[in-house]
This record gives C-alpha cells, structure tokens and sequence, in this order.
C-alpha cells in the first residue's frame, strides 16, 4: 500500500492511516490474533 503507514497500538491492533498535505487520515483499524 504505496503512500500509507501504520503503526502498532495496544497488543494485536494496528492502526493504517496515510498524510493529506498536512492533515491524517484513518485508513483502517485492524484486529490481528
């Protein structure tokens, strides 16, 4: 996913998101167990 970043949050959720100029935009919210 070219142009999108994510990091790691609490235990198996990660958080997707990409930059609009100079805002952020939630992409996705993942579950991963």
């Amino acid at each position: 996913m070219r142009g999108h970043w994510s990091i790691w949050v609490n235990g198996n959720w990660r958080v997707t998101f990409r930059f609009l100029d100079s805002d952020v935009e939630l992409v996705d919210y993942q579950d991963y167990h």
